[in-house]
């Protein structure tokens, strides 16, 4: 019979034993955001208040393509650039009664994560950061840690 081990000894035959799992990123909540393609970078707060995602936008104007609702905004950029981005509406959100801000669909990448989003047009002006990210994206793949920022910058890069 071996003699019983402590718990410090179980935890390192653990550790050293056990491959590692893949698991969420961790980011900071907030980090650069690569949305669309090509992308534009924006800086994010990553929100695990907010179920949607979100995108600062001036200049919102809503207009018919080949039958369909399509919307036209201007996204405002690093050094008072600016980028005029059209895209088909997915729908509408705001209030029930109102629904009043598009939804678009667009490639975001934040923390490494790459994939379709869903974003509401809105203006955000006053809200100190042009990008919302929230828990529709977040969900599953993206831990974010309220005491960081810029924790996963670089992990965009090249995708």
């Amino acid at each position: 019979m071996t003699a019983p081990r402590t718990l410090a000894s179980l935890l390192l035959a653990l550790a050293t034993n056990v491959p590692a799992l893949a698991g969420p990123r961790v980011a900071g909540w907030v980090e650069p955001a690569w949305i669309g393609d090509p992308p534009v970078v924006l800086p994010a707060r990553l929100d695990t208040g907010a179920e949607r995602s979100s995108l600062e936008a001036g200049d919102i104007v809503l207009f018919d393509r080949d039958g369909r609702e399509w919307v036209r905004f201007v996204l405002g950029m690093a050094g008072g650039r600016e980028t005029t981005l059209e895209r088909p509406v997915a729908g509408f959100a705001g209030p029930e009664a109102s629904g009043d801000r598009p939804v678009v669909r667009m490639t975001l990448c934040v923390a490494g994560k790459r994939a379709e989003a869903e974003f509401v047009i809105a203006d955000r002006s006053s809200r100190g950061y042009p990008v919302l990210i929230g828990r529709a994206f977040l969900r599953g793949d993206i831990l974010v840690d309220p005491s960081r920022t810029f924790a996963a910058a670089d992990a965009c890069v090249g995708r």
